[in-house]
């Protein structure tokens, strides 16, 4: 996954416990439309709209 587009993003949810199927939830797609959105490169603000997200979710993650 070196070369993987959006690499950043999958790992900043993942240094967060953030699940990539909770972020689809969130925006209410499957995990699998999710991961195929990460294929390919992000704009800044889809990047920023994605952090936002992880963020939200990983002050959340610990109410379950």
């Amino acid at each position: 996954m070196k070369d993987a587009p959006n690499r950043e993003i999958r790992q900043y949810a993942k240094n967060k416990h953030v699940y990539l199927w909770r972020i689809a939830d969130d925006l209410g797609v499957s995990e699998m439309t999710l991961t195929r959105w990460l294929r390919k490169p992000l704009t800044a603000e889809q990047k920023q709209m994605y952090i936002s997200i992880i963020d939200r979710l990983a002050v959340t993650h610990y109410c379950f």
